[in-house]
């Protein structure tokens, strides 16, 4: 019903509206929110390029609120339009930090570690705190709570616990003590250095038994050679 309604009212728009009217790009991206809430990813798909279309013919508009809304299986096209948004802040709008710049690297990022391109992912989140040190944004700063968060999971997708503390214990020192993630961070943190030192202690113990079943199996054979060396029937 929703979506009907949606519909007449872009037809209305469009008979006053010229094509690249800005009313018509929030219609069009309405209805795509409205097909994205009912499962139906290509017509949404289809309203949200409508909308795109419309945004990158007026510099001070930002593309970044569509992009999040496609998922891996349109990861070019997603890619695509992050590229496209951090363009616009560079060239048009010529604010190569703005917080807008940090979250479509973070989205990329975020993308990429889905493709299981895990080295491009870390390049994304560095570029991110890159620009954010060069930012007038606060030290903490939830921004920099989803970076390190993200960058910590990207290391744990690669079976790298030891690295993955280090984000997470930066996502800690800026995140802002009222936000909500702080203490699931924590107890994050909390469960990766138990898991670490289990790994630790489980790999000194298998070095132990290696060295004493080698310890035994050398003495087991001594034994056999000196029975046979000076017990020969």
């Amino acid at each position: 019903m929703a979506i009907e309604c949606i519909k007449e009212a872009i037809d209305i728009q469009r008979q006053s509206l010229p094509d690249n009217h800005p009313n018509l790009a929030t219609m069009y991206q309405t209805l795509g929110d409205a097909h994205y809430r009912q499962g139906e990813y290509i017509e949404a798909l289809t309203n949200f390029q409508r909308a795109y279309d419309i945004y990158k013919t007026m510099p001070y508009c930002d593309p970044l609120i569509i992009a999040p809304k496609l998922n891996v299986d349109q990861y070019d096209l997603a890619m695509d339009y992050f590229d496209r948004a951090v363009n616009i802040h560079n060239e048009h709008l010529h604010l190569p930090y703005h917080d807008n710049i940090i979250g479509c690297y973070i989205q990329m990022g975020i993308m990429e570690r889905k493709q299981g391109h895990f080295e491009q992912a870390h390049q994304n989140f560095n570029k991110a705190v890159d620009t954010y040190r060069c930012s007038t944004l606060p030290k903490q700063h939830f921004l920099l709570t989803k970076l390190y968060k993200q960058a910590a999971l990207t290391y744990l997708e690669q079976d790298q616990v030891e690295a993955a503390l280090r984000p997470y214990e930066q996502a800690i020192e800026h995140t802002p003590a009222n936000f909500h993630e702080l203490s699931n961070i924590r107890q994050q943190v909390a469960r990766l250095h138990q898991r670490n030192n289990m790994t630790n202690s489980n790999f000194q113990e298998t070095q132990r038994n290696v060295f004493y079943i080698g310890v035994v199996t050398i003495i087991s054979v001594i034994s056999i050679i000196i029975f046979k060396t000076f017990y020969k029937t």
